[in-house]
């Protein structure tokens, strides 16, 4: 075999920055740092390091989204249900997403187990209960009553509720 011959031979083995691209869409190959991927790939980390400022990747986000389009839809629909049941978060990217909302402050609200299954007005209840009147002022939050209190029966008079 020739040495040209050899060459060529070695040249088609080599990876591409396609390969590379091709690569990213393993999440155990993506969630590696350069040095692991290089390694992998058979290059040079400074290979990667070029790679990564060389792919296109506006092009390729295109692609992905001419290529699952048909998911969208789906995915919208089912933060739409979570939100509906009360899931904040959901809610919350909901009105990033189709309202174009970004938060600018304020009160942030961390879900966690804690709130699982209670009321939006036991959620907002905990919420308000340490601030103060004055901070709630602040905020714009009105209360007209407590809306955890117990519902009045048609027995119960005026102030009577149980």
């Amino acid at each position: 075999m020739s040495e040209s011959e050899k060459n060529e031979l070695d040249a088609s083995k080599r990876a591409t920055i396609d390969d590379y691209v091709k690569n990213l869409e393993d999440e155990t190959f993506f969630l590696k740092n350069g040095r692991e991927q290089a390694e992998v790939m058979g290059v040079d980390p400074a290979t990667i390091s070029r790679w990564k400022k060389e792919v296109d990747w506006k092009g390729r986000v295109e692609e992905y989204r001419r290529r699952y389009w048909y998911f969208s839809p789906h995915v919208d629909m089912a933060v739409i249900k979570k939100a509906l049941k009360g899931d904040l978060k959901a809610a919350e990217l909901y009105y990033q997403r189709f309202e174009g909302w970004v938060q600018k402050g304020g009160v942030s609200v961390e879900v966690n187990r804690h709130y699982d299954g209670k009321t939006n007005a036991e959620l907002m209840k905990s919420m308000l209960e340490g601030l103060s009147t004055e901070r709630k002022k602040e905020l714009g939050i009105i209360l007209v009553k407590d809306v955890t209190e117990a519902p009045q029966t048609k027995e119960d008079g005026p102030g009577e509720a149980k």
